[in-house]
């Protein structure tokens, strides 16, 4: 990482870890502020495998609330030397088991 630093501060546009993305069927993410509604919108249009819904759709599930729980980033992933070091805007998306969550 810190070899690449310059060109990464000069040409990263954002950074998304997605490697947990297989893993379940509830649908997860946090992301930094800046990112947060570009997430959003990106999960209204992605469709949810086997399912008539959007990405969006079955993560609002049942919840009455207008926007599902969309979390800030933590520590312990990929993406704290791009978000934390650098600077890149980050972002973790994810399917888990449903007994997990953020």
């Amino acid at each position: 990482m810190e070899q690449f630093r310059d060109e990464l501060d000069a040409k990263g546009v954002a950074y998304f870890n997605a490697d947990g993305a297989v893993s379940g069927k509830s649908f997860h993410a946090a992301s930094s502020p800046s990112l947060k509604s570009l997430l959003i919108e990106a999960t209204k249009a992605v469709p949810y495998p086997d399912s008539s819904k959007t990405v969006y759709e079955h993560w609002l599930g049942k919840r009455t609330t207008k926007e599902p729980p969309l979390g800030n980033l933590g520590g312990g992933s990929d993406h704290i030397a791009f978000y934390t070091h650098i600077g890149i805007p980050s972002g973790v998306v994810a399917r888990w088991p449903d007994h997990l969550s953020f």
